[in-house]
């Protein structure tokens, strides 16, 4: 006997004996559905529900086996179009879900990002202005840096490094003694070039000559610092030094770097 529930329509094979005369309260496995079940008379079978093929249409339609009963097939035939309705009912379901739970704008969370970028941009822009404002100072106030970095010398004793030598990439040449009178004073002028063979700019160094004899014996020594006071890279400066009524023995004379350096 087949049994169909009144809720999901869905149609079960029983036993009529187990049914009594009188019924009996059934459950539905698909949806839990109860109602009283009574035994069905043969000719007083219910008709067909709409859209769901009677037994004597599935058992013109399907040749009955040896090992299979109409109702079983019937069966067969009913839990296959309730799984598809249910399959179809499952995925519109799912489409109305999907579209229903479209995210909603959400003001404060646009306010937020919205500042987040002007943060972002203003720390930018300040890190760009500190960089311009530093690139202008060291342009127009370029000698007092170099000065100040001068007075920095003393800071690598204290951290155990020796400073930077000032004399590195500077050499002295062309050096030429001429004797002239003047006023009836004779004059030595002493004159060379100092040459930056470096790739910075450098700083001019105090120089030392020593008048000697043939002997090698120093007769005479003075210092003098030359001008301007710094060298351009790759470039050179002239110097020029005089001493007045000079020792007559002189034989030639030695001209050299200071050896306390200027900073």
């Amino acid at each position: 006997m087949i049994v169909a529930c009144p809720n999901c329509i869905t149609r079960f094979s029983v036993k009529a004996g187990t049914l009594g005369e009188a019924g009996r309260k059934v459950r539905c496995s698909k949806c839990g559905k109860e109602w009283l079940q009574r035994p069905v008379i043969p000719d007083q079978a219910p008709p067909a529900l709409p859209g769901i093929p009677s037994n004597s249409a599935l058992n013109s339609l399907t040749s009955p086996g040896p090992r299979a009963s109409p109702a079983t097939q019937a069966h067969i035939s009913e839990t296959a179009a309730n799984q598809k309705f249910r399959g179809l009912l499952r995925s519109g379901a799912k489409k109305n879900g999907n579209e229903n739970t479209s995210p909603m704008p959400n003001p404060a969370r646009a306010v937020q990002k919205t500042n987040k970028n002007i943060f972002r941009w203003a720390r930018w822009g300040g890190l760009v202005s500190v960089l311009i404002l530093l690139l202008t100072i060291s342009i127009l106030m370029r000698d007092r840096l170099i000065d100040i970095l001068r007075d920095t010398t003393h800071l690598y004793a204290i951290i155990s490094k020796s400073p930077p030598n000032p004399l590195e990439g500077l050499a002295i040449k062309g050096i030429d003694l001429r004797w002239e009178r003047k006023d009836g004073i004779v004059i030595l002028n002493v004159k060379g070039q100092i040459f930056n063979l470096s790739q910075l700019k450098k700083p001019s160094q105090k120089i030392r000559v020593i008048l000697l004899d043939s002997n090698d014996k120093k007769l005479v020594q003075w210092s003098f610092e030359p001008v301007p006071d710094y060298i351009s890279p790759g470039g050179y400066i002239d110097f020029q030094t005089l001493i007045r009524e000079p020792p007559e023995n002189i034989a030639t004379a030695l001209v050299k770097f200071e050896t306390h350096v200027r900073d």
